[in-house]
């Protein structure tokens, strides 16, 4: 056990040895690859405000199965480039 863990650390182990499962596939149903990410609701906003819902659309599909693997979707994985950044929104997030 690494030092500063102590009896935590020990307890983790002896706990996750005890789960026997495979920590990858654990952590695939744990933690979503699919986010609602600033980015991809304002875009979503903005060609609904447009009269265009199929962002918004593909959206609530892709967010309906977080933990799915969905290639078809895998640009809503990724974080915004430089030009898509939302720097204030009016939905306390």
């Amino acid at each position: 056990v690494p030092e500063g863990l102590g009896d935590w650390g020990k307890d983790w182990r002896r706990r996750r040895d005890l789960e026997m499962r495979d920590p990858f596939e654990t952590m695939r149903h744990s933690n979503p690859a699919y986010i609602a990410r600033n980015h991809r609701i304002e875009a979503a906003i903005s060609a609904g405000v447009a009269g265009d819902f199929e962002p918004f659309h593909t959206l609530n599909t892709v967010l309906g199965s977080p933990y799915q693997d969905q290639p078809e979707h895998a640009a809503f994985r990724t974080p915004p480039t430089a030009d898509e950044v939302v720097k204030q929104t009016f939905c306390g997030t």
